[in-house]
């Protein structure tokens, strides 16, 4: 059962064009993806919290989840570390930090006062919050609402037949992918043949399709 939050109101696309990092030319579109609808022009902050970063809201300390999410590169700078190190570490499970927002290719965040909380503390504690399960499902899930076989989907993506899911959330070496009909809808797989050449590994080393790879050559899911 949530607890009621109100008084958040709501925010402009210029604002979650702040809150997320982003060009607000890319905002509209980004919401759309993630399944987030305008109420007259606005964006309820509730809802972008539970879309977006995925966190029911009653659990968290939702003001402070409204402020500007953080980059990969400012989270990199407030360790002393360059941001690939960084991404490879959390990718990997090497390190525990809070979770690392996969949007697209190029596109990686932190809530803010976690991260903050994380640096700065003796021992690096900071804030849990409660994941909406209703946002997310595992590779597997993906492929069985596309009617096809996991090692097929990976090497359709690999072989780039289709797209890697683009919404990731990265922790301790595992992934959360969110849950979007539209990306199962918009992905047309094309047949693999069966006889064809074996997926080379190095092929797929990068990027969140080479994370998506391995966690599921080592059967990690979220």
């Amino acid at each position: 059962m949530h607890m009621e939050v109100c008084g958040l109101g709501a925010a402009k696309k210029i604002e979650v064009a702040k809150w997320l990092g982003f060009s607000r030319n890319g905002v509209e579109a980004f919401l759309d993806d993630m399944g987030v609808a305008p109420v007259c022009g606005k964006y309820p902050w509730l809802r972008l919290i539970e879309a977006v970063v995925g966190l029911v809201p009653d659990s968290a300390n939702t003001l402070a989840l409204t402020e500007p999410l953080m980059s990969l590169a400012d989270a990199a700078a407030e360790i002393g570390i360059g941001a690939d190190r960084l991404k490879a570490q959390i990718e990997d499970g090497s390190l525990t930090a809070p979770p690392m927002y996969v949007f697209g290719d190029r596109r990686r965040r932190f809530i803010r006062h976690q991260f903050l909380s994380f640096v700065r503390t003796p021992r690096g504690d900071f804030p849990h919050y409660d994941f909406s399960a209703e946002r997310f499902c595992s590779f597997n899930d993906i492929a069985s609402k596309m009617r096809v076989k996991v090692d097929d989907l990976t090497s359709m993506i690999a072989n780039g037949a289709m797209s890697a899911p683009p919404h990731v959330i990265v922790s301790n070496g595992k992934a959360r992918y969110f849950n979007l009909p539209k990306y199962v809808l918009q992905s047309e797989p094309a047949p693999v043949e069966t006889e064809a050449a074996p997926v080379v590994p190095t092929a797929i080393s990068g990027g969140v399709l080479g994370f998506a790879a391995r966690n599921i050559r080592a059967g990690v899911e979220a």
